[in-house]
């Protein structure tokens, strides 16, 4: 509370939900299945007071904007965890979640030249989808600060048959069984006098007592981050850290057949939406798609819950889990 401009709640300052609304991407006779009145006069009435007229802008590319600056900002915290670490978007595939993901999943894939992106048929409850399936999981770590080379592996052996033994008891009262019990080990490793830690599977803990190995995996992962090394001399095991999970059972998505349906038949009609220019776009219902449809940008995928912007350069392919695979129009999954 207050909220958007166009909830009607008393906010004043346009917010996306807002730009989204005045460009004709979101339905308000669907918004929140119908249960929230949308007011596109209030939303274009504050864009315009707020941003578009000090701006010396049409309400509709100030809306725009907006639009194009949160697609902007997305990209920008996707390409801080993958080109600046030297990865290439291009060998990736771009996963969207959340109400309003699919408005901006296909803009950002275009920015940042991924191949695809995903939007799932749940994606507006995909944190409790995940939530359902994800096994329990609880961290222990015991502070170590020891330089590597002095160590065999039976001493970092030795913390960890402690914390597992710790985890197997939590686990325990929680309810699992030492068959349904998991656990990941780490080294979180540096060098002397830096502050950031660098973590290293310990999968091969018990292969060996010397300790060589890990050295050699914490220098090729050093290495691969920062591209230069230091002493061998100056490495710490600064940490200890054990993952322990309690595995629930699998959650198990329903899969459907590939029927060839024309996806005309789930068309809920067409509305305006802005892209530079007015474009008269058809809208589908996210829950009547079916399996091997294909539809062609521009078109908006609705449901109660979110909706799915395909842009005129756009096209997008229906999975057997009824999820939306985004590519480039001419493009295929």
């Amino acid at each position: 509370m207050p909220g958007p401009a166009c909830y009607g709640r008393g906010g004043e300052l346009p917010t996306l939900t807002d730009a989204n609304l005045v460009l004709g991407l979101i339905a308000p006779e669907s918004f929140l299945g119908g249960r929230l009145d949308l007011n596109r006069d209030l939303a274009a009435n504050s864009m315009a007071r707020h941003i578009a007229r000090p701006l010396g802008l049409s309400v509709e590319d100030a809306a725009l904007a907006v639009n194009a600056l949160a697609s902007a900002r997305i990209a920008e915290g996707i390409r801080a965890n993958t080109v600046r670490r030297g990865l290439d978007p291009r060998e990736f595939t771009i996963f969207s979640f959340g109400g309003a993901g699919g408005l901006h999943a296909a803009a950002v894939a275009l920015e940042l030249e991924f191949p695809r992106a995903i939007v799932p048929r749940e994606a507006s409850v995909l944190s409790a989808l995940g939530f359902l399936a994800a096994d329990v999981r609880h961290d222990f770590q015991r502070a170590y600060g020891r330089r590597m080379v002095a160590l065999k592996s039976s001493d970092i052996s030795a913390v960890f048959a402690e914390l597992e033994a710790e985890a197997r008891d939590v686990l325990r009262d929680a309810g699992f069984e030492p068959a349904q019990t998991r656990f990941a080990r780490f080294a979180d490793c540096r060098y002397m006098r830096q502050v950031y830690t660098v973590p290293i599977p310990l999968s091969d803990l018990d292969r060996r007592d010397d300790i060589g190995w890990l050295v050699a995996d914490y220098e090729a992962a050093y290495s691969d981050l920062y591209q230069h090394l230091h002493e061998r001399d100056a490495i710490v095991v600064d940490t200890c850290r054990l993952v322990a999970y309690g595995v629930l059972p699998s959650l198990s998505l329903p899969r459907g057949e590939n029927t060839g349906a024309d996806p005309a038949a789930v068309m809920r009609g067409a509305r305006h939406v802005y892209f530079g220019d007015w474009v008269e776009t058809p809208s589908y219902w996210f829950d009547g798609l079916t399996p091997g449809m294909r539809l062609e940008g521009p078109a908006l995928i609705d449901s109660e819950s979110t909706t799915v912007v395909l842009p005129p350069d756009s096209a997008a392919d229906v999975d057997p889990y009824g999820s939306l695979i985004v590519t480039n129009k001419g493009g295929r999954a």
